[in-house]
C-alpha cells in the first residue's frame, strides 16, 4: 500500500483532498499531489480541478486518523 511512512504533508494531502478542499489554497504543492496520484491514492473527479480518495487513499486515510 504505502512503502514509507507518510510525511506530514503526504497525511494534509489526503485530509485537503478528503474534505473537497482546494488543495492549491492549502498549500499543497504541485509535486506533492503528483506523487499522490502516481501512489494512486486519489485521483481527478468530474469537473474543473476536482479531485477525490481512491479506495487506497481511503484506507490510507482511515489508518492514518486511528493513529
Amino acid at each position: 500500500m504505502w512503502w514509507t511512512a507518510p510525511t506530514p504533508r503526504h497525511r494534509k494531502c489526503l485530509r485537503v483532498i478528503a474534505t473537497d478542499t482546494d488543495w492549491q489554497a492549502a498549500s499543497i504543492t504541485h509535486a506533492t499531489a503528483q506523487q499522490m496520484m502516481v501512489r494512486g491514492l486519489f485521483e481527478r473527479a468530474t469537473g474543473e480541478a476536482s479531485y477525490r480518495l481512491t479506495d487506497q487513499g481511503r484506507a490510507v486515510l482511515e489508518a492514518l486518523l486511528k493513529e
